[in-house]
């Protein structure tokens, strides 16, 4: 991934953004029993956008009991 050096967004909620994201894909792997578990991870500036794109193995819908973290609020 090649993330460009003059981008639309702070060093630092880049950083959080990506954190929590892969974070969250990490996490979805563990449901995965029937496959192997993967993370495919793409980024790309359009513009005044920055857009990423974060897939994982797991099909499940998670239902969360309570809240885990803060998320993307701490990026703000």
């Amino acid at each position: 991934m090649i993330i460009p050096s003059e981008r639309v967004i702070d060093d630092m909620d880049l950083c959080i953004v990506f954190s929590n994201a892969i974070d969250n894909a990490i996490n979805a792997c563990d449901f995965v029993a029937e496959r192997e578990p993967y993370i495919t991870i793409s980024a790309v500036q359009k513009g005044q956008f920055f857009m990423i794109e974060i897939e994982n193995s797991c099909n499940k819908e998670q239902k969360k009991e309570s809240v885990s973290g803060i998320g993307l609020q701490n990026s703000c």
